[in-house]
C-alpha cells in the first residue's frame, strides 16, 4: 500500500501491483467498501498482463477520513483525489473500473480534467446519478431498506444495517472468512460520512453523453441494491455505438466477487480490445 497527497492535502492509499509497462486497470469500489473488495481481481490469471491500481477513496480503508460535510458532498474532493493517484503514478493507457457509486466518482474526474487518459470504462453495477428524480427508479429494497440504519449511530443498530447491507449486495451466500472482513472494511466508514457522501445531488448526463470512449456495463440480473434499470439507463446516454451491456444471470449487486472467473475474462477481454 502507498499513500499520495490527495484534495486538501489528505491522504490517500492506494495499491499497485504490475509492469509499469502495462496497460492499466484503475479499480474504484463503492459506498462504503474498500479497495480490498476487489481482491478477486488482484490474484486472477486472467488479468496478470495488466497493471492493477486499487484506490481507497476518501472517508473509505486506509484513506483519510476528514469530519467534514464539504470534503464528500460535491465532485471537486473526488476527481482530484483520483487525479492524485493518476498523477503521482504517471498513469496513461487507463482503464477504470467502477462499481456501484464507483460510477458516480470516476464522472466526477472527468468533469474536472476530462477522458483522455482513458481507453475505455467499465461500469460494475454501477450509477452514473444520484439524488435526481430518475434515481428514485435506480435502488432496490437491498439499498432502501438499510439506508436509514446505516446512518445511525448507535453502534448495534449501525452493525445489524451493515451486516444485513452486505448480505443484499450478493445473491447466495458469503464464506464466513469473507463475511468477517467485509463487515470488517464497511464498519470502518463512519455513520456520519456515509451520510454526507450520500447527501450530495450528482447529475452527471452531461459526462456520459459527451463519452467518445467504449464503454462497458456490467450488472446483475438479482441486484438488489442498484437494479439493472440504472444501468440500461446509464447505457441508453451514451451516443455512440461501442457501447455494450452484460447482464449476469442469477448474480447480485457483486458480479466481480460472486462469479469472478466470468467477470475477470470479460475485463481482460474489454481491455485487450480497446487498447
Amino acid at each position: 500500500m502507498q499513500f499520495c497527497e490527495g484534495y486538501d492535502e489528505e491522504k490517500i492509499a492506494f495499491y499497485d501491483k504490475g509492469s509499469k509497462d502495462n496497460p492499466v486497470l484503475l479499480f474504484i469500489h463503492g459506498f462504503s467498501q474498500s479497495s480490498l473488495c476487489w481482491k478477486k481481481q488482484y490474484t486472477s490469471n486472467f488479468l496478470s498482463k495488466f497493471r492493477q491500481i486499487r484506490i481507497d477513496m476518501r472517508g473509505h480503508g486506509s484513506s483519510s477520513k476528514p469530519q467534514n460535510q464539504k470534503a464528500y458532498n460535491n465532485h471537486i474532493p473526488y476527481a482530484h483525489d483520483i487525479n492524485a493517484v493518476i498523477r503521482t503514478l504517471d498513469l496513461e493507457n487507463i482503464i477504470p473500473v467502477c462499481w456501484s457509486m464507483g460510477g458516480n466518482w470516476i464522472c466526477d474526474y472527468m468533469r474536472e480534467f476530462g477522458q483522455d487518459k482513458f481507453k475505455g470504462i467499465i461500469f460494475v453495477g454501477a450509477t452514473t446519478q444520484q439524488g435526481t428524480p430518475i434515481t428514485e427508479n435506480f435502488f432496490g429494497k437491498g439499498a432502501i431498506e438499510n439506508l436509514n440504519n446505516l446512518f445511525n449511530p448507535d453502534t448495534k443498530i449501525n452493525i445489524q444495517a451493515t451486516k444485513a447491507f452486505i448480505l443484499a449486495c450478493r445473491s447466495g451466500m458469503y464464506e464466513q472468512e469473507d463475511f468477517e472482513e467485509i463487515l470488517s472494511y464497511n464498519m470502518i466508514v463512519s455513520p456520519q460520512i456515509r451520510q454526507w457522501v450520500l447527501d450530495r445531488i450528482s447529475d452527471n448526463s452531461d459526462i456520459i453523453k459527451n463519452l467518445k470512449i467504449p464503454i462497458l456495463q456490467i450488472h446483475g440480473d438479482e441486484d438488489k441494491v442498484v437494479l439493472p434499470f440504472a444501468g440500461d439507463y446509464t447505457i441508453e446516454q451514451v451516443n455512440h455505438n461501442n457501447k455494450e451491456l452484460k447482464l449476469y444471470t442469477g448474480v447480485g449487486h457483486s458480479p466481480f466477487f460472486e462469479t469472478p472467473d466470468i467477470f475477470n475474462k470479460d475485463l481482460a477481454n474489454f481491455a485487450s480490445e480497446v487498447l
